[in-house]
């Protein structure tokens, strides 16, 4: 079960996958923020039953929970065989990402942009703590992240499959912008080191 903390990230949990919402906590002072009782508003309307606890219990749950947290029973998976046959696609492979505040900002973005999934190691890696998808503000919804033992193999089927791959490095030579991506395309980062 995952934890979703923050009043963005719970709203679009709750717009995306209510039906695979175990639990939603509100703060007793929910009502004195605008945001946080829409999103309980939003929670009855979706036939969530919010249950009300206080600060102190949300702070031992998860910080900067900003009033709101729900457990959520699914997390996006990648359709693999539509994947296959998008004309588009653009996944994000990460090694080594082992900041929360670096990946909830990759996820976040990888939503914006339209990103179809994100591949990771399971080692030396984050995964999708309450803080990655309060940082991620809805794309942790939206993303699916896969964890591999490696990425080698992963991206060498995708290779076969059509799949260009681009590295970034901060020793490049050109930026993002002035390389053409292909239109099926994975980007690797990694290591934080």
């Amino acid at each position: 079960m995952r934890k979703v903390v923050g009043i963005h990230s719970v709203e679009e949990a709750i717009k995306v996958r209510a039906n695979k919402i175990r639990n939603i906590f509100f703060k007793k002072e929910y009502h004195s923020s605008p945001q946080l009782k829409a999103v309980y508003e939003l929670a009855q309307e979706k036939k969530l039953r919010p249950q009300i606890i206080s600060p102190q219990e949300l702070d031992k749950i998860s910080d900067g929970h900003q009033g709101v947290m729900v457990e959520v029973t699914e997390t996006p998976e990648i359709n693999w065989n539509d994947l296959e046959s998008k004309e588009n696609c653009l996944l994000i492979a990460l090694d080594g990402l082992e900041d929360p505040q670096n990946l909830g900002n990759i996820l976040r973005t990888a939503w914006l942009l339209g990103a179809d999934g994100i591949l990771m190691t399971e080692n030396r890696s984050v995964g999708l703590t309450a803080t990655v998808c309060k940082i991620a503000s809805g794309g942790a919804e939206h993303v699916p992240v896969e964890s591999y033992n490696q990425l080698y193999d992963p991206m060498r089927k995708l290779k076969e499959k059509g799949f260009w791959i681009y590295g970034l490095s901060e020793k490049a030579k050109s930026t993002i912008w002035q390389t053409q991506i292909h239109s099926k395309a994975i980007i690797v980062a990694g290591s934080e080191m």
